[in-house]
């Protein structure tokens, strides 16, 4: 009697334990596997930085397009970053976006096979929201990567809108945060900004044929030149450009250089799913052996009644 109570007690302690903890766990706050939104409209540059990517992801070294997407990549070892873009209201035409991931490492030299070499290394990938199966120049699903052995990782996007989803993968190393620089050009695009993008971006047409011209024998009778009046007819005005500005403003040359447009920083809080609380950890680790001496009392039991077929 005493054995079949003890069981009975232990089973239902373990039970009550048991759901216990798995109320507290379910209960506990849980944590997003995505950084907040970024939205981009206005033309300029933005500057975000995130913590540190706590572990490594096996994507890149895997199959990235199977291992890096909205459903795999989570906290560890990788970051989820949704990033709504609008066209500038100050453009009608083609614009372009460049994004450049930054962060601390140091560099390895002369790397057999690979050259030089980050530390801890980052990858960088992007893809829309919905994701479109076969984008990209691999079509992968990657509409623009960027995953190289060095830092920074830079992608130029063309005429980016809508929603797209950019996950920043630790390869390799201890990450201790990063920085994404995102700026937005809508006129006097650089001709660098040409060099990572398709080849139909790179350049138009092949020039047509120099026409064939005759070249006329030389003569050597040459008569002297005429004579030249080269004073100007008034005297030279200097450009005033320099001291009463360039633009509609009205300031001087100098006082635009010595205020370059502002840089605006937004620090974006990483977000990272919670431990559970000590009291569920508590009553999880009280329903172990709880349960353990439940089973272990109704095995004797059972076998009792196995020997002593009379015994009640």
């Amino acid at each position: 009697m005493k054995l079949r109570t003890l069981t009975r007690l232990s089973a239902a302690a373990g039970v009550a334990c048991l759901a216990i903890g798995g109320v507290l766990t379910v209960l506990a706050p849980a944590g997003a596997l995505e950084q907040e939104r970024i939205s981009l409209s206005e033309a300029g540059e933005y500057v975000y930085d995130f913590a540190p990517i706590i572990g490594t992801n096996p994507g890149p070294t895997v199959d990235a397009s199977m291992t890096v997407d909205s459903t795999v990549c989570s906290g560890v070892g990788c970051d989820v970053i949704p990033v709504t873009f609008k066209r500038p209201p100050t453009t009608d035409e083609d614009y372009f976006v460049t994004v450049v991931l930054e962060w601390s490492t140091t560099e390895i030299e002369n790397v057999p096979v690979q050259g030089d070499t980050a530390v801890n290394d980052l990858d960088f990938y992007v893809q829309n929201d919905p994701i479109v199966e076969d984008s990209g120049p691999d079509e992968d699903g990657f509409a623009y990567k960027s995953a190289t052995a060095g830092m920074p990782e830079r992608i130029n996007m063309f005429s980016p809108e809508g929603d797209f989803n950019f996950f920043v993968v630790n390869y390799n190393g201890v990450n201790t945060g990063y920085r994404l620089k995102f700026n937005v050009i809508t006129d006097d695009l650089p001709d660098s900004i040409f060099e990572s993008l398709p080849p139909v971006f790179s350049g138009g047409a092949a020039p047509a044929p120099r026409p064939t011209t005759t070249i006329p024998a030389p003569s050597f009778d040459v008569a002297p030149p005429p004579t030249v009046d080269i004073a100007p007819a008034t005297p030279p005005v200097a450009d005033s450009s320099f001291d009463t500005g360039f633009g509609d403003g009205g300031e001087s040359l100098e006082d635009q250089l010595a205020a370059p447009e502002a840089v605006t920083i937004q620090p974006v809080a990483a977000s990272r799913p919670s431990a559970p609380s000590n009291l569920a950890l508590l009553f999880w680790m009280a329903a172990v052996p709880l349960v353990v001496v439940a089973l272990l009392g109704a095995f004797v039991l059972r076998r009792q009644k196995a020997l002593l077929p009379g015994l009640e």
